[in-house]
């Protein structure tokens, strides 16, 4: 089969490419104008990969790109997904996330005709919103209450693929990272802090947000497989959580890399990344998605605590990028 990535030089795309490729697939990808240098300083480039530049929020260049492609599945990941940023330029975010995935649905169906790819949605468990603790675990059944542009965003884009009549697939996952993700997420943040003080490259203070939540984690690797399984063997327009149904304490992520590094820094909070919460536990059902694909989570939490914090070792003793 063909498998078109959009946003394939984020830090799930390579993920992604990677599986399929494993399997046997053709893999093309889809990065907003020229990634290459990024994707090859976080990921390594696999020249098995074609990929070109496309910005889904043109039109003729999302046909462009589903002409080249002639993608049997498509898993679509391009999108703005910084909340803060969000928050600061709402209707760019909606221009991404919600008329480019309008582009991109409307392109297969003009290109592809009568035998269209299946579509992964990448959403969001953000856009559930906050959840009372005696409502938890968040089911798909859960009421969907966004709380900033971005979840809102990827609701729209929901609504937007069911009005496409397209073979569409809805992931929902929560919270996920793994070795290459950028910083800016609260678990290479700690892990790139504690790598340089290993190194010598940082005095021995790490700054931290709110280290009260417990939130759902879970290893980016174990979320390309729930995205495979879905377009799989997983039903059209039915949303799925992609969760653990267990939660770990910021403050333990913390001292788990610390453990894991050897050091013992100083903690202190930064009033810039400190931010109120109005719940402390968040954590999401995995039923519907086990039920319907047999999907479980496999990789402990402490093993993809490790490989982030040996990313960042190597990446600081390379140089630092």
């Amino acid at each position: 089969m063909n498998i078109l990535i959009t946003g394939y030089c984020g830090f799930v795309g390579p993920y992604a490419a990677q599986t399929w490729l494993d399997n046997g697939q053709q893999v093309f990808g889809s990065t907003f104008l020229d990634m290459r240098e990024r994707c090859a300083i976080f990921h390594g480039i696999d020249a098995r990969v074609e990929w070109r530049s496309c910005d889904i929020t043109d039109p003729a260049a999302c046909r462009e790109l589903i002409a080249w492609s002639r993608p049997d599945r498509v898993i679509h990941l391009a999108a703005q997904s910084h909340i803060p940023t969000s928050i600061q330029q709402p209707e760019l975010t909606r221009k991404i996330n919600v008329e480019g995935t309008r582009n991109l649905l409307d392109a297969i169906r003009e290109v592809s005709g009568d035998a269209p790819p299946r579509v992964l949605l990448a959403g969001s468990a953000l856009q559930y919103g906050t959840v009372p603790p005696e409502a938890l675990p968040v089911t798909e059944a859960t009421p969907l209450h966004p709380e900033n542009p971005y979840a809102e965003s990827k609701n729209e884009q929901e609504r937007v693929a069911l009005d496409s009549e397209l073979p569409v697939y809805f992931a929902r996952p929560f919270n996920h990272f793994g070795p290459g993700q950028r910083t800016g997420f609260v678990a290479s943040d700690f892990a790139r802090q504690i790598a340089r003080i290993k190194l010598g490259k940082q005095e021995s203070v790490l700054r931290v947000g709110n280290l009260e939540p417990w939130r759902d984690f879970l290893d980016v690797r174990d979320v390309i497989r729930a995205y495979m399984d879905i377009l799989e063997r997983g039903k059209a327009r039915t949303p799925y959580n992609i969760a653990s149904n267990s939660e770990i304490q910021m403050r333990q992520i913390l001292e788990i890399l610390a453990e894991c590094a050897e050091v013992q820094p100083k903690v202190e909070t930064d009033p810039q990344l400190y931010r109120e919460t109005k719940h402390l536990h968040f954590r999401g059902s995995y039923e519907r998605l086990h039920t319907d694909t047999g999907w479980r989570p496999q990789i402990p939490i402490r093993q993809t605590l490790r490989d982030v914090l040996q990313f960042w070792l190597n990446d600081e003793t390379d140089g630092g990028r």
